[in-house]
């Protein structure tokens, strides 16, 4: 169910990163052991101070690390990176049955009804129908936990946009 979707906030995770022996020095900076339970790596965060101050609105993008992806490889069970004491954004691999909501449980057994359908019962038609079932169920699922979260986009902000706002000089 992790590698459904990469929004799937429930399967979200942030992890400190552990530093290995980096054995490409002339590629990257670091090199950190991936999390055991990482299904998909979405985004490098670094450890930064305590902000002093954010802006409650504007032309900005919030959270403001959002406007500079930091770059990294996922690659042999390693992370690579430039950014020091990285934090990982990721997908978690395993997912507690407890967290998932109504529509995702049914998905999840529409999914597992169809996927031993065919063992128990070697109905070809029997299969195909649990399958479009279990497909419609992961789609309703998928579109209800989406619209769950409200997604930014990340934009540019041009001088003139921040002069207007009373940011800078």
């Amino acid at each position: 169910m992790a590698d459904w979707s990469d929004s799937l906030a429930i399967a979200q995770a942030r992890a400190p990163l552990a530093e290995l022996v980096n054995d490409r020095p002339s590629e990257w900076l670091h090199r950190y052991a991936v999390p055991s339970d990482m299904a998909q790596p979405l985004a490098i965060r670094e450890v930064g101070e305590a902000a002093q101050y954010l802006p409650l609105a504007g032309p900005s993008n919030f959270p403001l690390q959002n406007a500079t992806p930091l770059a990294f490889l996922n690659e042999s069970g390693s992370i690579y990176t430039n950014v020091t004491n990285a934090t990982l954004i990721y997908t978690r691999s395993t997912v507690d049955a407890g967290s998932l909501t109504p529509l995702l449980q049914k998905a999840f057994c529409d999914e597992l009804s169809a996927r031993i359908a065919m063992p128990l019962t070697k109905e070809p038609k029997l299969v195909q129908t649990l399958s479009i079932m279990a497909e419609q169920s992961k789609a309703k699922a998928l579109a209800d936990e989406e619209n769950k979260v409200e997604r930014h986009q990340i934009r540019y902000v041009t001088e003139a946009e921040y002069a207007r706002q009373g940011y800078g000089a």
